[in-house]
């Protein structure tokens, strides 16, 4: 009995620290050395940087092409090239050949070459087609390749002074491990590095000044281009249903990447049925169109730039749809968009609404001090705010949005979610900052209980170290009237 009480009380519990301490060693020393063989240093990363201004590695043992007859590097000497490592199993490289094949549209007779470079999963063309059927029908809206696509061969090849093994000869040649990468090669044959933008626009913006040229346009963006735009003095255009066919192709080459084609849900279809779009002076042309689903008065007026809290009405008036697409000019003045829009709802749409301006006396919070941020940290992070009343979602669960900006953009945000103002009292002063909205912040909770509201402000607070004093300020709103 006594050496059983002895097991238990002293042998037991030796035997489990040495467990939790062969443990550790296999996590963060044996398992380390066997991932991570040069000090944690990515080795095919590394490889690829010493590829930087040598001449590109040749294609090879290339199974077959699709577009194309077999074609080499040195062939194409005098033309920038764009390798894209890619694989049919691979949703982000699926997702991203939309961008490449306006890409190849843009600059293929202007010293470009795109070429796709597929792993070498697949035996044939023919085996790449028929895998790809979904993906043509799902996520690229019945489009196929425009550009040549090689299909990579030799299996498993070792990276070159590495350990390392890459899916086909080719891609071992350029050290790819992830996908989808994507390599620009000079016109003098040598490597320049990584292609990567976060739009399209910024992809053709930095090919036309890399070439020295200007962008072809497509067909479809030039009759897009004839319909939605805005003429010198007008602030806002509405563009009535039924749309132009090119509206499909502004909304696919715009937001394929995204996901949105790939799974229709009742929150995200297919095509956006309206949105609003903003005239970019610069390029002369209609950008944007995230949002998505009808919408109704209310949610309109915020697409255009206004608050919630600035409008009062029946909400028979507010609530009603209003179909069509929208352009509006950046910075225009306020009385100008909303007297615009007004006239066009009356004489286009025959809403017959009238916007009265007021003044009312509301609750307004006074935000003061200055910026200092103290994170949640532990699970949640060292980078970001969080944005709860009673209690924070599980680090590993957060459900809402969020966004990021500067602190004005911040104040803004969270006070749209309780339609409050808040004043930036002392011009407070806070850049780069990124906020999480969780799920006890949503379903307009706030905008009904003003305590609720307060709670969510202390505990911002708490993150920020800024004090918000609850004020009766008046603030100038429109009320939304029938003329019937």
């Amino acid at each position: 009995m006594k050496t059983k009480v002895f097991a238990v009380k002293y042998i037991l519990p030796v035997i489990a620290v040495l467990v939790c301490v062969g443990l550790l060693y296999w996590r963060f020393v044996y398992r380390s050395a066997e991932t991570e063989p040069v000090r944690g240093i990515d080795v095919t990363k590394r490889y690829r940087s010493e590829l930087i201004g040598r001449p590109a590695p040749e294609l090879r043992k290339i199974k077959g092409w699709k577009n194309s007859g077999p074609m080499t590097l040195a062939e194409l000497r005098g033309k920038y090239v764009l390798l894209d490592f890619w694989g049919y199993w691979c949703g982000p490289c699926l997702r991203d050949i939309p961008h490449l094949m306006a890409i190849y549209d843009a600059f293929s007779d202007r010293g470009l070459m795109v070429i796709g470079i597929h792993d070498d999963s697949l035996e044939s063309i023919d085996e790449l087609d028929e895998r790809l059927a979904t993906a043509r029908e799902k996520i690229w809206m019945g489009r196929d390749f425009n550009f040549p696509v090689a299909l990579d061969g030799g299996g498993r090849t070792r990276i070159t002074g590495t350990d390392e093994t890459a899916p086909g000869a080719t891609t071992a040649s350029y050290g790819v491990k992830m996908f989808p990468t994507t390599l620009l090669i000079g016109a003098d044959g040598k490597v320049i590095g990584r292609f990567h933008a976060p739009s399209l626009d910024d992809k053709i913006s930095k090919l036309e000044k890399l070439l020295g040229v200007e962008a072809k346009k497509p067909e479809w963006r030039v009759q897009f281009d004839k319909v939605y735009r805005l003429d010198e003095g007008e602030v806002l255009r509405y563009i009535a249903e039924p749309y132009i066919p090119e509206r499909d192709d502004f909304f696919f080459y715009q937001f394929s990447r995204w996901g949105w084609f790939s799974v229709p849900t009742k929150n995200m279809p297919h095509i956006p049925e309206s949105t609003v779009l903003t005239w970019d002076e610069k390029k002369n042309q209609a950008e944007g169109g995230m949002d998505w689903g009808d919408k109704d008065l209310s949610e309109l007026l915020r697409d255009l730039g206004f608050y919630e809290r600035e409008f009062e009405g029946d909400p028979i008036l507010l609530e009603q749809r209003v179909p069509g697409d929208w352009v509006k000019r950046e910075g225009a003045a306020r009385e100008e968009l909303l007297g615009a829009f007004e006239k066009i709802l009356n004489e286009k749409l025959n809403l017959r609404i009238r916007f009265v301006p007021d003044e009312v006396e509301r609750d307004a919070f006074i935000c003061s001090g200055m910026f200092d941020f103290h994170p949640l940290g532990g699970e949640y992070g060292n980078n970001q705010i969080h944005l709860f009343v009673e209690k924070p979602d599980a680090p590993d669960n957060i459900q809402g949005g969020g966004g990021s900006g500067d602190l004005d953009n911040f104040l803004d945000y969270v006070g749209r979610l309780g339609k409050k103002r808040i004043i930036n009292a002392d011009k407070a002063v806070a850049e780069d900052l990124t906020w999480r909205q969780h799920s006890s912040t949503r379903s307009g909770r706030l905008k009904k209980e003003s305590a609720l509201f307060e709670m969510l402000l202390k505990n911002v607070g708490k993150q920020t170290s800024l004090r918000f004093k609850k004020e009766r300020r008046k603030e100038k709103i429109w009320l939304v009237k029938s003329l019937e």
